[in-house]
């Protein structure tokens, strides 16, 4: 399966967000809108990531999935997300870092001008990359056989959603 080719559609857009779903993240695209009253806000596109993923600036990992478990203050790993607060992770300090602490809260960062996309390429089995500007890259690696990895879809459309589950693609 090769996402780089729907995914591509993100190319020259800015990373609007990242935010808390769960055990995954979400990765939002381009423009924020705001939906129905009570509903919140969406990007334009929306991925959702419950496979490993990494930001990586040249040779050097900044922050991955699992700095999840890892306290921001140096203190014991956790042995669960119950046992700690998102904003007490390494992951979460590390992502203030990378991309400013402002607009920062518990449950996503949000960023007024992000990185803005300029390739997305595959790199295996509903495996990819996407680089932004600045040598930044998101790196996705799924590495489930029977489970949901990740989903690319246009929040509020009724339009497919592309999705890598079962160790393969599923419209």
């Amino acid at each position: 399966m090769n996402p780089a080719p729907v995914l591509s559609a993100i190319v020259d857009l800015e990373l609007s967000y990242i935010r808390h779903l769960g055990t995954a993240r979400n990765f939002g695209f381009g423009p924020v809108i705001s939906r129905a009253p009570g509903r919140g806000s969406v990007a334009t596109f929306a991925l959702h990531v419950d496979c490993p993923w990494r930001f990586c600036i040249g040779d050097r990992i900044v922050v991955g999935s699992f700095d999840k478990w890892d306290r921001a203050d140096d203190g014991d790993a956790v042995e669960g997300l119950d046992e700690i607060e998102p904003a007490e992770t390494l992951e979460h300090a590390m992502m203030a870092d990378l991309f400013g602490g402002e607009g920062t809260t518990e449950a996503e960062v949000l960023l007024d001008h992000g990185p803005r996309v300029i390739e997305v390429r595959d790199t295996g089995p509903g495996s990819f990359v996407i680089a932004f500007e600045g040598d930044l890259r998101l790196e996705v690696f799924a590495v489930t056989s029977r489970t949901e990895a990740w989903r690319f879809f246009r929040p509020g459309a009724y339009g497919d959603h592309l999705v890598f589950e079962n160790g393969r693609k599923n419209p």
